[in-house]
């Protein structure tokens, strides 16, 4: 089985290097892969991101296959961040830099998540090494070491400790789409203690070390549409085609990783302006009932020809619907449908500046009537509402920037 997959992805792979080889034992080279070509493939970085479907939300979602999106952007200081949330939200990023020479590695320094109200980052010293840049089939890469961690809470160095990790070149492996590519694998074991004198954290309570364990799974590839901003194909690149990996704990507990993300295509960054999105309220009670959240979204100066808008509800809050129920939803055009935790507009014409008023826990139009709000989520928080739109048909969605996040606080 080995030998057909190896086969295969010589024929198969784009990124097998012409001038870059391996000596075999009987005299003549075997092929090399270059990885670094592929990751995070500079020639997209800033202009276009990763698109493709999550297979897990977390380790504990219901709601089944998610889109996602992976995007890269190159740092003065060589290094590049990559994000791993939906295009143009910035607020969640590891921190990776290639190393110097031939024999240079993937080093992976840290990460920043500072989406929500409590910002949190964990630092490497040194970084963690993930993938040679080249490799070839039948070579056998390792790397492995042990690194001090640092990690924060709004600023503040809470816990600190050590992750010992080790890296290594599984193989090629076909994908469930038909493809293959290269699957680098990173365990690690971090350890954490209390910093005297910082503020408690549930990360490293004091008294006693925590540890948990981390995988990391990376397949980079070949194959991958390139698509413009008219949603059209433009040829194919290298890129990351597949990442798995997440807590050792909860995978173990659930039957499997914290997400599965399978990538398909580089789709080019939608269009700066898609419009403008305001949401009213902007603070509810945990737990409240009856709430109808307005969102007013205002089209582009080059408007919407049989467009959309998404409004994608946060999970927590009662699930939309078009139903007289519960989370019912209503616009003052277009066509709404309901499917999950997402309200669809869609077959929208509107001019430049023009508004169009969605309700969520609607309580008139539609089949909305009286009693009709929704629930607000137990536990406190301030998840975004992302609104998203699609200016013509055959166009990619665009995440509006501007969408906002509506604060759950106590009851």
């Amino acid at each position: 089985m080995r030998v057909a997959v190896v086969a295969a992805a010589l024929a198969l792979l784009a990124f097998v290097l012409a001038d870059v080889s391996a000596p075999e034992a009987g005299g003549g080279t075997r092929p090399s892969y270059d990885l670094r070509a592929a990751y995070p493939n500079e020639r997209r970085q800033g202009a276009y991101f990763l698109r493709g479907v999550n297979v897990y939300g977390s380790s504990a979602s219901t709601s089944g296959p998610q889109r996602t999106s992976l995007w890269f952007q190159p740092q003065p200081d060589g290094t590049f961040k990559q994000f791993n949330t939906t295009p143009y939200r910035t607020c969640h990023w590891d921190l990776l830099r290639w190393g110097a020479g031939n024999r240079g590695t993937l080093v992976y320094l840290a990460t920043h998540a500072e989406c929500y109200a409590q910002h949190t980052a964990i630092v490497f010293r040194p970084g963690i090494s993930f993938m040679p840049k080249t490799w070839a089939p039948g070579e056998r890469w390792v790397a492995h070491g042990v690194s001090g961690t640092v990690y924060s809470e709004d600023g503040t160095a809470v816990c600190a400790g050590t992750n010992a990790w080790r890296s290594q070149v599984v193989g090629v492996e076909p994908l469930p789409s038909g493809a293959v590519a290269v699957h680098t694998q990173t365990n690690e074991t971090q350890t954490l203690s209390a910093i005297a004198g910082a503020p408690s954290s549930g990360a490293c309570p004091p008294g006693r070390p925590t540890s948990f364990g981390w995988q990391e799974n990376f397949y980079v590839g070949g194959g991958l549409t390139v698509r413009q901003q008219d949603g059209s194909a433009a040829g194919s690149d290298l890129g990351l085609v597949r990442s798995s990996g997440g807590n050792a704990d909860a995978r173990r507990v659930a039957g499997h990783p914290d997400w599965d993300s399978i990538f398909d295509s580089w789709n080019a960054f939608p269009p700066a302006d898609a419009g403008t999105v305001s949401t009213a309220p902007t603070r509810v009670g945990a737990g409240s009932t009856g709430n109808t959240v307005a969102v007013t979204y205002t089209a582009p100066a080059s408007g919407l020809q049989e467009g959309s808008v998404t409004v994608v509800v946060p999970a927590g809050w009662t699930p939309p619907t078009t139903d007289d129920a519960k989370g019912c939803a209503a616009a003052s055009a277009g066509t709404v449908t309901a499917s999950g935790q997402a309200v669809v507009v869609s077959g929208l014409t509107l001019s430049g500046g023009e508004r169009l008023e969605i309700a969520y826990g609607a309580t008139a139009g539609g089949a909305c009537t009286p009693g009709d709000g929704a629930t607000a989520p137990s536990t406190p928080g301030a998840p975004l509402w992302q609104v998203q739109s699609i200016l013509r048909p055959g166009m990619p969605f665009t995440n509006l920037p501007s969408s906002v996040a509506i604060t759950v606080g106590a009851s």
